[in-house]
């Protein structure tokens, strides 16, 4: 089986989805970051600009659909994530061939959202330790979960044409998920969403129990 995990940036899918994931089950993973990161290299080095191939995602993907082949050839379960992975896109690929096993969760938030810095409590401290490990309770309180260059989330109208793309092909295997229904409703009244790191954890657990069902 291959697991993906696509939709908006800002999402927390390698800090916070992944690894929760993988503490239920610990397989394979990559992100099409990493793979963009790789052809983009790839075609400076051919001396051609990686932003006009298309935009760099598409570049990732096409490398993503190789790797994606290459694990069921050999029959891997792993779990890829990352912007570049879109409904569309899985569809065709599913099309093309039809011997692959995918389940595929697109996150994204239907109203702007800022992020609130962790507090934290013994509750918190509890939540990450049963739901991700307590290893990766060290790394959550050093890791800045502010995006300085990003907040407050609002990219709206790409994150309804995700949600919209994954209702309209109407396949089993694909769900999206709002951030913003993780947000208890005294955060969300506003005019912006106060969004904790708490709610990206509950995000992350519906994610996972979709995946893993």
């Amino acid at each position: 089986m291959i697991y993906l995990i696509g939709g908006m940036p800002g999402m927390r899918k390698s800090t916070i989805i992944t690894p929760c994931f993988r503490a239920q089950k610990p397989i394979y993973h990559n992100s099409t970051d990493l793979i963009r990161a790789s052809t983009s290299h790839l075609l400076m080095c051919m001396g051609q600009d990686p932003r006009q191939a298309k935009g760099e995602d598409a570049p990732a993907w096409i490398g993503t659909i190789g790797l994606i082949k290459f694990l069921n050839f050999n029959q891997s379960d792993a779990l890829i994530e990352g912007v570049a992975i879109t409904p569309e896109g899985v569809r065709d690929l599913e099309y093309e061939d039809p011997s692959l096993k995918i389940k595929a969760a697109f996150v994204g938030y239907s109203k702007i959202m800022d992020f609130e810095p962790p507090e934290w409590t013994p509750e918190l401290e509890k939540l990450i330790e049963t739901t991700i490990g307590k290893d990766h309770l060290k790394f959550c309180k050093k890791h800045d979960w502010r995006y300085k260059d990003m907040h407050p989330h609002n990219e709206l109208n790409r994150s309804e044409g995700i949600r919209s793309a994954v209702r309209g092909l109407g396949r089993a295997n694909f769900r999206y998920f709002d951030l913003i229904d993780s947000i208890p409703p005294e955060r969300r009244g506003g005019s912006v969403a106060k969004l904790q790191l708490e709610d990206h954890i509950k995000n992350a657990i519906e994610v996972r129990s979709f995946l893993l069902e």
